[in-house]
Order: C-alpha cells, then structure tokens, then sequence
C-alpha cells in the first residue's frame, strides 16, 4: 500500500507555536545576520506553514537536497576562503556578526 504524500494536519496545532517561538528566537540576530539568512528562514518558515495549512506533500527529496546543497555550498565559500587565504578575507559591513 503507497503511503500518503499529503501531511494529515496533525501538527497544526503545535506548528504556530513552534514557528513563534523560532521567529522569537532569531529577532534579536537579525540586525546581525545577512539578509539572504533571515530572507531563507522566513521563507521556509512560511512555506512550511502553507504546506500544512493546505495539507499538501512535502517538497520532493531532491528539492529539499538541492536547497540543502546551495545552503552549504555558500556557508562553506566563506569558511573556505577564511582558512586558505585569511588575508583576501573581507568582511561585508562593520556590524557583521562573526
């Protein structure tokens, strides 16, 4: 028997509080972070909430792989260039968070 692509609304009750309770929690490193961060869990954040709210399927693996993928891709960029060459190393604004 094919399992159920669709979520079965079970979380929706627990999903707003967890959300909140993110969204509370990265409020105060927002002025520190890139914007593509905060932009990134703000998009996940209610995509997820969408995807419950209509009770559709979660993304495919691949998708979720690939988002995964550029995600590491760009955070290891920066560490990568950090460690072999630490003098071409910039940061991109005074109040970057390190």
């Amino acid at each position: 028997m094919a399992r159920p692509r669709g979520t079965d609304g079970s979380l929706l009750a627990s999903l707003p509080w967890t959300l909140g309770a993110l969204v509370i929690a990265i409020l105060p490193h927002v002025p520190f972070l890139p914007f593509w961060i905060t932009g990134a869990f703000l998009g996940c954040a209610s995509w997820r909430y969408a995807i419950e709210m209509r009770r559709r399927p979660l993304p495919s693996t691949w998708l979720r792989a690939g988002l995964a993928e550029g995600y590491e891709r760009v955070v290891w960029c920066d560490a990568d260039l950090l460690i072999v060459d630490p003098e071409r190393f910039e940061l991109p604004a005074d109040d970057y968070a390190l």
